[in-house]
């Protein structure tokens, strides 16, 4: 029996470990015939989709894959001070994501390349050493344009530095299993090939192989964020709307879309968590801008962005939700001086710890927020570590499957992006 089969025979707490909490601004109206009728769908909708069963929902249940993965990051560990990932948006932003919980002293170190410019491309060959730096190519069709040609030449460049049989025991090939432009090359060069499940788009894909091989290589507990991922995925499916933290998340974006406040300001107060926000990005843009609906993310980063965007988010017009996203910081960190806290004229701030600073910063942009009436959920988690990670990413992915439901779009498909491939193609020639 599998663990997919395991979960649905076997009774199992639906813990969820992110705290969440919504203020909303006075006069707002919820907990409507309307609100409870969508949850409704949207929850009968997202059962329906464990039961098909959707791909994300299938390697999230298991944990068939972890020793593949983790035996192949141990491969590339063992033989490399530097991972480069050769790939672009959903090949890129999860692992991303996921790598920022690198330990600062851990071996071995990421490089992304997605941007196809020819000055970081140049920046690139002149910091890696080719015969300690491992390379991982990832493109979910094979074809994506960006990231082959960037293969092409950095395949072009190791020929020289370290030979075929360097390109063979150093690259490492993630694609459908079809005959697309990177699967040539590939085998070709005779690398191992790593299969992209077909049936998992690209910007899902932090849970599988595509996050999870980086993520280990550079020493995140890969089984820890696939079990934060389990417990929010069952939380979601086997608790009902009123305490659903899914679905009044994606009932508070609902809501206050349709007041007109199609922005939602993603804000983490914790340097490690700025890749989430750009991972969200793309999740939310590509998964619900269709059909002349959507939600505009924006990525933020506390404290860093009061300095530029919060007179803005306070006193501009009231076009944003938030959710503020938060974890233990007081007490955590280094001790300010007495001595040098009495000479700048701070006394206030001695010998508090420098996560005190933090918190006191995240307490005050959420007050202040909620008292300039605007709409702010925020998210706890009381340490960021590989389960929370694991948790806060899936509850993203399926709070945004549960919106796309009530906005009747399909999360899982992004045909408008194509016309700008074509057209990029024209103009080179194809």
């Amino acid at each position: 029996m599998n663990q997919a089969q395991a979960t649905k025979n076997t009774p199992v707490q639906h813990m969820n470990p992110i705290q969440s909490s919504i203020v909303e601004p006075q006069g707002t109206v919820h907990h409507t015939p309307q609100d409870a009728a969508l949850a409704s769908r949207a929850l009968t909708a997202l059962r329906s989709l464990y039961e098909q069963p959707l791909a994300l929902f299938s390697i999230v249940d298991s944990e068939e894959d972890l020793a593949e993965i983790e035996t192949l990051a141990q491969r590339i560990t063992a033989q490399s001070d530097v991972l480069v990932l050769v790939g672009i948006g959903g090949s890129s932003l999860g692992a991303e994501a996921l790598v920022a919980l690198r330990s600062a002293n851990h071996s071995v170190r990421l490089m992304v390349m997605d941007n196809p410019d020819p000055e970081s491309f140049a920046q690139m060959q002149q910091t890696v050493h080719p015969d300690r730096t491992s390379w991982l190519f990832i493109s979910k069709s094979g074809g994506t344009l960006e990231t082959i040609t960037q293969v092409m030449l950095v395949l072009d460049w190791l020929e020289h530095e370290i030979g075929a049989e360097g390109i063979r025991a150093r690259c490492y090939a993630c694609t459908e299993p079809t005959s697309s432009s990177l699967a040539k090359l590939a085998d070709h060069y005779g690398m191992m090939r790593i299969t992209h499940d077909p049936l998992l788009g690209g910007r899902w894909s932090c849970a599988a192989n595509i996050g999870l091989v980086p993520a280990a290589v550079c020493g995140v507990d890969v089984r820890s964020v696939r079990r934060g991922m389990r417990d929010v995925l069952h939380h979601a499916l086997h608790t009902e709307a009123e305490h659903n933290v899914a679905i009044q998340g994606a009932l508070y974006a609902m809501r206050h879309a349709a007041l007109g406040r199609t922005i939602h300001t993603i804000m983490p107060y914790v340097d490690r968590l700025e890749f989430l926000s750009a991972w969200c990005r793309q999740l939310i843009s590509e998964s619900l801008g269709k059909d002349g609906k959507g939600i505009t993310p924006l990525a933020a980063l506390g404290t860093v962005d009061q300095h530029s965007m919060l007179q803005l988010m306070l006193d501009g017009m009231d076009q944003q939700f938030f959710t503020v996203i938060t974890t233990h910081q007081h007490g955590v960190g280094t001790k300010i001086s007495k001595k040098l806290a009495d000479v700048a004229g701070l006394s206030y701030l001695a010998d508090k710890p420098l996560g005190d600073v933090m918190d006191a910063f995240q307490q005050g942009t959420i007050a202040s927020l909620q008292a300039a009436g605007r709409p702010v959920r925020t998210m706890h988690v009381p340490v960021v570590d590989a389960y929370h990670l694991g948790a806060l990413l899936m509850h993203i992915m399926i709070e945004t499957i549960l919106i796309a439901d009530m906005m009747e779009v399909n999360a899982f498909d992004q045909p408008a992006v194509e016309d700008s491939k074509i057209r990029a193609k024209k103009v080179l020639g194809a």
